[in-house]
This record gives structure tokens, sequence and C-alpha cells, in this order.
């Protein structure tokens, strides 16, 4: 038995609003990735900057020094991966609901329960995203205030 697609215009504007929201979900997480990517960027050339002064001669307070900030910073960029990790897996879900709603609407397949799982999927996986995130900003500044001493205060 062939489908057909949604032929009258009501059924067309149904399925376009229902794929708005995972959309936007993906545009909003977009932004999301783009500040998490230049974190770890940053977090990567301070590394690389680090260990080019480890291998300079340097007394071996300045190495102890650096060694402990590159502990810092590796903490830092397995939290931003974990993060960006996370938010990898909101947008594979929120994708993917789109091509489900789709298949739903074209082949007229009753597939909701799906939708709605990788709905919950994408929201509970930015959450953790956005945890360890938060996470991440919190070493970043405890590193600052161990660095600067007094005058954080």
């Amino acid at each position: 038995m062939a489908t057909l697609p949604p032929e009258a215009p009501g059924e067309l504007v149904h399925l376009l609003q229902t794929s708005i929201s995972p959309i936007a979900l993906i545009s909003g997480v977009g932004l999301l990735l783009l500040s998490m990517t230049n974190r770890l960027s940053r977090v990567i050339d301070r590394s690389r900057s680090l260990s080019a002064q480890l291998r300079a001669p340097l007394d071996e307070a300045a190495h102890a020094r650096d060694r402990a900030q590159l502990a810092v910073l590796a903490r830092r960029a397995r939290l931003l991966w974990a993060s960006i990790a996370a938010v990898m897996v909101t947008v594979l879900s929120s994708c993917t609901m789109v091509l489900l709603l789709t298949t739903m609407a074209f082949l007229h397949l009753d597939l909701r329960l799906l939708v709605v799982v990788l709905f919950f999927v994408a929201v509970l996986a930015l959450l953790v995203s956005s945890v360890v995130f938060f996470a991440d900003v919190l070493l970043s500044l405890r590193a600052l205030r161990t660095e600067i001493g007094e005058v954080w205060r």
C-alpha cells in the first residue's frame, strides 16, 4: 500500500510547526557549543604555552607552578570535552527528532513515543552539559583566585 505525502496545506503547516522546536533547540545549543569550543581552544593554547615553558630552563619553583597550572588545565579540558559531548548528544537527538517527525507525516507511522524519548534525551543531555560547563567555569575561577591570591579580595 503506497502512502501519500501530506496533501492538505494544514498538514504540512503542522509538520513544519512541530519541527520548529527541535530546530530552535539546535540553534540555541549551537551558540553554547561555540562558547564551549572557544573555551577549549583557550585551554589548549595555554597548555601548549606552559608545556613550552617547562622545556625551557627555569627555576624549580616556576616549574612547579607551571605543572600545577597544567594540571588545572587538564581537568578543565576533560570537563569541556564532556560538556561538548553532551551538547552533541542534544544536537543529534534533535536532528533525529526532526527526521522522525517528517517520517511520521509522510509514512503515517506512529513514532510518537520515540520522539518523546529523544526529546527527553536531548533535554537531559543539555542539562548535563550545562552542569559540567558550569563546573569548568567554577574551576577556572578557583584557579584564578589561587593565582592572584590577595588581589581577589
